[in-house]
């Protein structure tokens, strides 16, 4: 997959400027000691035993290209920056692609949970599509887009997060040609 090509060499990029904390992610691009702590967060690959477990509990055939995203990695939190709020900095990721938290301890650094998310979808939304992730467009956190992969075709769709209804607002045939398009818009952006 292209987009697994993009994440490689991103993290030979950063070198040594990483670090990582209790086994379950690798922070590239420190910052200092103040929020966000990192340009990217990739979680490690999902472990075997809970992708099958995930599978097996889809009610839908799960789409091949994600699965082999989730043996390279648990998920990404990608392009990190400050988003300020009345007057108060907060952290936030311009682009997550949702997995399997291995624990609840709040102590660790998890990926957002897919299954959750997922619940939250608007009306209409077809019942084949899976919620797998959210990017915000480029200097721009006050629109978010959700990422739909349709599981009877592989197409994947971005609809407007706030939005009533189920409204297309961009296409691709495949998660890798969308991975690598938000990943490709975000990293020319100089965020």
């Amino acid at each position: 997959m292209i987009f697994l090509e993009k994440i490689n060499h991103l993290i030979k990029s950063y070198n040594s400027n990483m670090y990582k904390p209790m086994d379950e992610a690798v922070l590239y691009g420190l910052y200092d000691k103040t929020p966000p702590l990192a340009e990217h967060i990739i979680f490690n690959p999902m472990p075997a035993d809970v992708m099958q477990n995930m599978v097996n509990n889809y009610k839908r055939t799960f789409p091949e290209q994600l699965l082999t995203i989730y043996r390279a990695m648990n998920g990404a939190n990608l392009f990190w920056s400050t988003c300020l709020i009345r007057d108060i900095k907060i952290p936030m990721s311009y682009f997550s692609i949702y997995a399997i938290p291995l624990t609840y301890d709040r102590r660790h650094i998890e990926p957002f949970n897919i299954s959750i998310e997922d619940l939250n979808r608007p009306k209409n939304t077809p019942d084949s599509w899976l919620k797998f992730g959210s990017f915000y467009k480029p200097k721009n956190f006050s629109d978010r887009f959700d990422l739909f992969v349709d599981t009877d075709n592989g197409c994947v769709f971005s609809v407007d997060h706030d939005a009533e209804k189920c409204d297309t607002i961009e296409s691709w045939n495949t998660v890798d040609e969308c991975l690598c398009y938000i990943f490709d818009l975000l990293n020319e952006a100089e965020l």
